[in-house]
């Protein structure tokens, strides 16, 4: 056997440490890429969350109004609230309810700037406030909208005849209106807070 033997070679700190740094910038790329990925998740979970809430709240809502008999109604729920059911066709005091396909066109079109306005909201981080905001205001626009194209009209059944505003009590809300109404209320509280 012609077996050569090599003297053994010098070791270079450089090239022997080589494998450990590598394996050093790894980890610490994956524990900030870890760190970042909840503040992006939380970000959008902020909205996702008030505005599934309100979706699941009025289909759950509407279902035991519309399976009530009619004689039910109005039903007395509080000394300032009562229960009644409408149909409303049009949009905000039954506009256009004499032209459903536009109120539905026109609900679509509002939809979507305002899930687009939502988006922005999320990507660009603002504040959590506006966010659960804009949470709202999209769910209860959703599910008004979706109630709209599967049926053709959206449920109505809260009645405020005592509201100290007028304006309040010519109208029969749900829960998705008070959601939207909600929102707008603390989206402008914030957006004037930030402003100041």
């Amino acid at each position: 056997e012609n077996t050569l033997h090599h003297p053994a070679a010098p070791v270079n700190p450089k090239t022997e440490t080589f494998p450990v740094n590598l394996f050093t910038q790894a980890l610490l790329c994956y524990n900030a890429r870890r760190h970042l990925l909840p503040e992006e998740g939380s970000a959008m979970w902020k909205t996702i969350v008030p505005a599934a809430a309100v979706l699941a709240a009025e289909a759950v809502i509407r279902r035991k109004i519309n399976a009530l008999p009619p004689e039910t109604f109005p039903l007395r729920i509080g000394p300032r609230a009562q229960l009644r059911r409408a149909y409303n066709r049009g949009l905000l005091c039954s506009k256009l309810a004499d032209r459903p396909k536009a109120a539905a066109a026109l609900q679509t079109a509002s939809a979507a700037v305002l899930a687009s306005m939502t988006a922005v909201c999320v990507f660009r981080r603002s504040s959590a406030a506006l966010q659960v905001a804009m949470g709202l205001m999209l769910g209860g626009a959703l599910a008004n909208l979706v109630e709209r194209w599967a049926r053709g009209a959206v449920t109505d059944y809260v009645y405020l005849p005592r509201a100290v505003i007028p304006f309040f009590r010519r109208i029969i809300w749900n829960v998705a209106d008070l959601s939207v109404f909600a929102g707008c209320l603390v989206a402008i509280g914030v957006l004037l807070c930030e402003a100041m």
